[in-house]
C-alpha cells in the first residue's frame, strides 16, 4: 500500500500538469494511397507524419476551440477528413471501402453522425451526376436524354439540400456549422441569416466570420435593396454607369460565357429586354 500511494500521487501530479487545451489525434489508415498524413490546422500551421503500421498520432495545444481543421493524405488531390479540433482524444479512421470516419470527442461524434445521415442523399447526387456525364459524353449526344436526366438531377439535389437544411436546423452546434459551410455560397440571404443567428456562440471563429461575410454580401442583392453605383464596359468597350440609365429599368446579369448550360438562359434575357427596353 505504501508503494502504491506514491505512484498514485505521481499520476495525479502528471495529470494536473497536462494542459486543459491539449489535443491528440489518433489516425488509423488501412489501404490508403500514401504513407504520409497531413494535419492541416487552417489559418495557422500544418504538420506531416509518416504512417507506421498504418498509424500515427498528432498532438498539440489548441489555441481556440472548437475549430475546423483537416487530416488527410499528403498526395495532392487525395481525400481528407474534416475534423473539429478541441481538447481530448480525436480519432480518425480510414479504409479504402469506407473512407474517413471521425470520432472520439463530443463534437466529432456529432459531426460523423450528421455525415452518416447526409450520405444516402449525397450518394444519390453522385450517382445521377455520373449518369448525366455519361449521357453528355455520348456520340451522338441525345439532347432529350441529357435534359431529362438534368431535371431528375435537380430533384435529387433538392432532396439532398432539404436534408442538409433539416440537419443544420436541428444542430445549432459546431458540427452543424461545419456542414453548413459548403452551402454558404449558394444558399439565399434568408437562409444565411438563419446561420448567422444560429451559430452566434462561435462569433470569434474564422468560419463563422466567413458566413457573416457571405451574408453581408448576399443581403445587398435581395429584392428592394438599392444597387450601388458602378461603371463597367459594355459590349462595344464603352464605359457605362447606372447613372446613364436614370429613370429606366436596368437588367443586371452576370454569367459565365463558356458555360453552355448558363447560355441556355439567353432567350429569357432577350425576352425580358424586348418587353422592357422602351420603359
Amino acid at each position: 500500500m505504501k508503494k502504491i500511494l506514491p505512484f498514485l500521487l505521481v499520476l495525479i501530479a502528471l495529470a494536473s500538469c497536462t494542459p486543459k487545451n491539449q489535443y491528440t489525434i489518433r489516425v488509423s489508415a488501412v489501404g490508403g494511397p500514401d504513407s504520409l498524413m497531413v494535419h492541416n490546422n487552417w489559418y495557422t500551421s500544418s504538420d506531416t507524419l509518416k504512417l507506421v503500421d498504418d498509424k500515427c498520432t498528432f498532438t498539440g495545444i489548441v489555441d481556440t476551440f472548437p475549430k475546423l481543421v483537416s487530416v488527410g493524405f499528403a498526395l495532392t488531390g487525395q481525400r481528407t477528413a474534416r475534423i473539429i479540433l478541441e481538447p481530448g482524444t480525436i480519432t480518425v479512421d480510414y479504409t479504402a471501402e469506407n473512407g474517413f470516419r471521425v470520432g472520439g470527442t463530443e463534437n466529432n461524434i456529432i459531426l460523423q453522425k450528421l455525415l452518416d445521415e447526409q450520405k444516402p442523399y449525397q450518394d444519390e447526387v453522385t450517382k445521377i451526376w455520373r449518369e448525366w456525364n455519361k449521357a453528355y459524353a455520348k456520340e451522338p449526344r441525345s439532347k432529350e436524354e441529357c435534359e431529362s436526366i438534368w431535371l431528375d438531377r435537380e430533384v435529387v439535389n433538392q432532396r439532398a439540400l432539404d436534408k442538409t437544411h433539416e440537419l443544420i436546423g436541428a444542430n445549432p452546434n459546431y458540427a452543424g456549422l461545419v456542414i453548413a459551410l459548403p452551402l454558404v455560397r449558394t444558399d439565399p440571404p434568408a437562409k444565411l441569416k438563419e446561420y448567422v443567428e444560429a451559430f452566434k456562440a462561435f462569433k470569434d471563429d474564422q468560419r463563422y466570420l466567413d458566413i457573416v461575410k457571405e451574408y453581408d454580401i448576399a443581403d445587398r442583392t435581395v429584392n428592394g435593396k438599392p444597387v450601388p453605383g458602378f461603371s463597367f464596359p459594355d459590349t462595344t468597350g464603352q464605359m457605362v454607369s447606372l447613372s446613364d440609365f436614370k429613370g429606366k429599368w436596368v437588367l443586371l446579369d452576370f454569367w459565365y460565357v463558356d458555360c453552355p448550360w448558363c447560355r441556355k438562359l439567353t432567350p429569357h434575357l432577350i425576352n425580358i429586354y424586348k418587353e422592357w427596353n422602351q420603359t
